[in-house]
């Protein structure tokens, strides 16, 4: 009888240890997918935070690219070993490209934190786009803003539901 209650003790002291460590690996994994299931784990308070240390970091790569982007404009001028590479218009020309879309990516200026707060809320009540990332959605919600055309903006979200938990980005 008492090896009985002493396997039994064990086996509850056993689940009240591990139980809350599956808790925190879910929560872990939720933040490590950053999609609508974590988004809606968010508290209000830590969705702003959230947004604010986002919208700031991308305008800081914006400044980045911009001060990029003067330097290698003023590249001709310029003599030193490292600006050979650029001078070559085919690399040039590749990392033009790259930089403007990066450029384009960070563009989250001029629209406020409350806006994108209610937009994300309002996108990821819908349960079709639970598992649409929040990178994707995030930028859905800006050109929504903007005034991209509706049927731009369908066609965007179909891709993004379609592809949504997958490899390939939508855009």
């Amino acid at each position: 009888m008492l090896m009985r209650k002493n396997v039994t003790a064990l086996v509850v002291g056993v689940i009240f240890v591990f139980a809350p460590l599956r808790v925190v690996t879910q929560s872990e994994e939720r933040w490590l997918r950053q999609d609508g299931f974590w988004w809606q784990d968010r508290s209000s308070h830590g969705k702003i935070l959230f947004l604010y240390g986002y919208v700031t970091a991308m305008r800081k790569i914006r400044v980045m690219l911009e001060a990029q982007q003067e330097f290698i404009k003023s590249a001709p001028e310029r003599t030193s070993v490292e600006l050979r590479v650029v001078a070559d218009p085919a690399i040039l020309a590749v990392f033009e490209k790259h930089n403007n879309a990066l450029y384009r990516f960070t563009d989250f200026h001029s629209i406020a934190i409350g806006q994108y707060l209610a937009g994300l809320d309002q996108f990821y009540a819908d349960y079709r786009n639970q598992s649409i990332l929040f990178d994707y959605a995030i930028r859905f919600v800006r050109d929504q803003v903007r005034g991209t055309p509706q049927q731009e903006l369908d066609k965007t979200l179909e891709e993004m539901r379609r592809t949504a938990g997958g490899a390939s980005a939508p855009f």
